[in-house]
């Protein structure tokens, strides 16, 4: 039996051919871009000799869950002296601050107050890593639900560049389907 059952013509062909797999394709990587973090950097006045002080301001775009969120890493070598300046109304924010004696990496955490699709955060903080000037970089995220399970990580992204998401592992597997019923379809046409 087929899986496609019915008629053979040309329209059935082409979908089946092409119109599936692609659609397939193309849910399975517009369901990994999750949640999107830019930010714009500031290198602002400095407090601490020998410490270079910068401003992020983050925009935080996809869904968040009422009571997930998202958590900013601050690598213990490259960050010190963590502050948030500014939060959205619908985001509570909390910092801890990097312990460089116990090599424990920063954190600023974002939690949504309702379901958002999008919100914003000022950061400011030292960069202190020896030997890199210039603009500090981007930086890992994890989003959370609210069990604080993480459902999806990825690196910030300078606004104006594309995202550097990880894929969620579902949409991997959606599009390894979408390939092998491509597969599939394409063995049963020539036998």
């Amino acid at each position: 039996m087929s899986i496609f059952a019915g008629p053979r013509n040309l329209m059935s062909g082409f979908i089946s051919k092409i119109v599936l797999p692609f659609a397939l394709l193309a849910a399975a990587f517009s369901a990994s871009a999750g949640v999107v973090v830019n930010y714009t950097a500031t290198d602002i006045q400095d407090v601490v000799v020998g410490h270079d002080r910068w401003r992020y301001d983050y925009v935080i775009t996809g869904p968040l869950q009422n009571n997930g969120g998202i958590n900013l890493l601050f690598v213990w070598q490259d960050y010190a002296n963590i502050s948030i300046v500014q939060t959205d109304p619908n985001l509570d924010a909390l910092v801890t601050d990097p312990i460089p004696l116990l090599t424990a990496d920063g954190l600023v955490t974002a939690t949504s107050m309702l379901d958002a699709v999008s919100g914003v955060l000022a950061v400011e903080f030292d960069w202190v890593k020896i030997g890199a000037p210039g603009i500090p970089g981007e930086q890992t995220f994890e989003v959370f639900d609210a069990q604080f399970n993480v459902y999806q990580g990825g690196q910030t992204s300078i606004a104006g560049t594309p995202p550097n998401n990880i894929p969620e592992p579902a949409a991997i597997l959606l599009a390894a389907t979408g390939l092998f019923v491509s597969g599939l379809v394409r063995r049963q046409n020539r036998g």
